[in-house]
């Protein structure tokens, strides 16, 4: 929710003070540009899939350990040509799939309890 000034969440895209955006699991949104002051707050719940939220020490270390394997420009994942016959996808999305196994040793990881 948009408390004041305005939230950006893709391009010529905004939440205005007031307003609520749902962004259900598996949407893509972004990227998030901020061009002044804003305040607003933000609530995450685990999806449909039971995969349960990243903690930001989980979506570091993830992307350090995809970034070794190709290269993140504006929230999308672009594997390296050597990578095999992977193609470009949302980064955080890139999380929860592997090209070989379906499963991602990053996503098994997660837990429901991020304490």
């Amino acid at each position: 929710m948009t408390i004041s000034g305005r939230t950006n969440y893709g391009p010529k895209r905004w939440i205005e003070p007031g307003e609520i955006a749902y962004f259900p699991e598996g949407v893509p949104y972004g990227p998030e540009e901020c061009g002044g002051d804003r305040l607003g707050f933000t609530l995450q719940f685990g999806g449909a899939s039971g995969n349960g939220i990243m903690t930001q020490r989980q979506v570091h270390a993830g992307r350090e350990e995809l970034a070794r394997a190709g290269k993140f420009e504006r929230g999308v994942y672009y594997p390296s040509p050597a990578g095999g016959k992977e193609r470009p996808m949302d980064g955080y999305e890139r999380f929860g799939s592997s090209p070989t196994n379906g499963r991602s040793s990053i996503r098994s990881r997660v837990t429901t309890n991020p304490s």
